[in-house]
């Protein structure tokens, strides 16, 4: 079998998040610009040998599983994997490697090609800002938890109060917001007249494409909080 690869791990700082990615998942950055807004302000970028094919890691069968699988009937495979022995094979080293500098309240948004073929970055943000809203309508205010912060730590108004708002939106569960992302995505990869980015990209290919597309939707999605 074969897999595309996303591997994410902070900083032993807590200042960037460092990012391998091989295929066609991928990472975005999303950050509170004020006033409730999303915006992604860092993301990767996909490999692709051709249109829709992506980079993958993959574990072939060796010559010394070639006897077993022919006694099981598949000899097609065994000879797909003669033909191709001499090709190379996408391998570890051939990720992209990323460092993305973060910040208190920012949220990374991880997901497999079904998530970001079917949703622009401006929808991903859209529903993020949705369920970030409604999570806050029952938090304190953010001037009440800025007097505290600035009270307690005995910081400025202006970094409490820029404290006290990352926390407030860091608030949003965020399992939650993983499953709004994902039924995003699956609504629009069933939607058949969408204008999707996956649409976007075949045309840019030279292949008609029109709507979602049905693609496995795996969504991962974490808040960059404080150590206090």
């Amino acid at each position: 079998g074969s897999a595309t690869a996303l591997v994410a791990s902070m900083s032993a700082a807590g200042d960037a998040l460092g990012v391998a990615n091989l295929g066609d998942s991928g990472a975005r950055q999303v950050r509170w610009l004020g006033q409730g807004h999303a915006s992604v302000v860092a993301k990767t970028a996909d490999q692709q040998h051709s249109f829709n094919c992506p980079y993958q890691l993959s574990r072939l069968p060796t010559p010394e599983d070639f006897p077993k699988l022919m006694a099981e009937g598949k000899s097609a495979l065994v000879k797909a994997v003669q033909r191709c022995r001499n090709q190379r094979h996408d391998q570890p080293e051939d990720a992209d490697l990323y460092t993305f500098q973060v910040q208190e309240g920012d949220l990374f948004v991880l997901g497999t090609d079904g998530v970001f073929d079917n949703l622009h970055d401006s929808e991903v943000c859209e529903i993020l800002q949705n369920r970030v809203a409604s999570s806050m309508l029952s938090e304190e205010p953010a001037s009440a938890i800025a007097a505290a912060a600035a009270a307690a730590d005995q910081c400025s108004a202006s970094n409490a109060i820029a404290k006290a708002a990352a926390q407030r939106v860091a608030a949003a569960c965020p399992t939650d917001l993983a499953d709004a992302l994902a039924r995003g995505a699956q609504r629009r990869a069933a939607d058949g007249a969408a204008r999707t980015p996956f649409m976007q990209t075949a045309k840019e290919a030279g292949v008609q494409h029109v709507g979602g597309k049905m693609d496995d939707i795996t969504v991962v999605v974490a808040w960059v909080t404080g150590s206090d």
